[in-house]
């Protein structure tokens, strides 16, 4: 989905971020080369995310300050 919305709506993935709270979430922006930053805890063995916030104001403090 990531892939083909790219292409239609040309997104530059790399400069962008998939932000979510499950394994999932950060699996499909690994793969599709976004940054990618976990909401929330993760557990033992959940791919790591390139960043992590408690919370969406973290994640947007986080993202504004890494200027990507």
């Amino acid at each position: 989905m990531l892939l083909r919305a790219a292409k239609d709506l040309d997104i530059d993935l790399a400069r962008s971020w998939m932000i979510g709270d499950r394994d999932a979430d950060i699996g499909a922006g690994q793969r599709t080369g976004c940054h990618t930053l976990r909401i929330g805890e993760s557990s033992e063995g959940d791919p790591d995310a390139d960043y992590a916030a408690e919370d969406l104001d973290e994640a947007a403090e986080i993202i504004l300050a890494e200027g990507h």
